[in-house]
């Protein structure tokens, strides 16, 4: 169900990807803006990245997930359409902003079948149910 529910619980999957569209683009926008220069001078693309608190092995690591080497970034980089780049960007962002899915409301009703759609739809992801409502009567008991 990609609707909210009538509780207001909305749909985890839905989020999930908003984020991630949102974080790609920024990148995606960033480094395409200025990807004339690296066309030029491939070696480049590691500045690209390396502004996100990164170190350039980062990036080596996501150029290895597109199947290019050290030895491959001059032959291969100014070539590149913005499909390429949209490839290294999203292992870029799997790599250096992984996240941890904490889905609220596992208090309610449903939350395990929720729990599992979510699991379901993001394999490999780390996925962990928390309840900010308990949470929240825990903290107001111990004042």
């Amino acid at each position: 169900d990609d609707d909210d529910d009538d509780d207001g619980i909305g749909n985890a999957s839905t989020d999930i990807k908003w984020v991630r569209e949102e974080l790609h683009r920024w990148i995606f926008n960033n480094v395409w803006a200025k990807f004339d220069r690296v066309r030029k001078k491939p070696e480049r693309i590691y500045g690209m990245f390396t502004g996100y608190s990164c170190t350039a092995f980062t990036v080596h690591r996501a150029l290895q997930r597109c199947g290019i080497s050290g030895k491959d970034i001059a032959s291969k980089i100014p070539g590149w359409e913005r499909k390429d780049l949209h490839q290294l960007v999203a292992h870029f962002l799997r790599i250096r902003f992984p996240l941890l899915l904490a889905l609220n409301k596992a208090d309610t009703k449903g939350a395990e079948e929720r729990a599992q759609k979510v699991r379901n739809a993001h394999p490999g992801e780390i996925v962990v149910e928390i309840s900010a409502r308990a949470e929240w009567k825990i903290r107001k008991n111990v004042r």
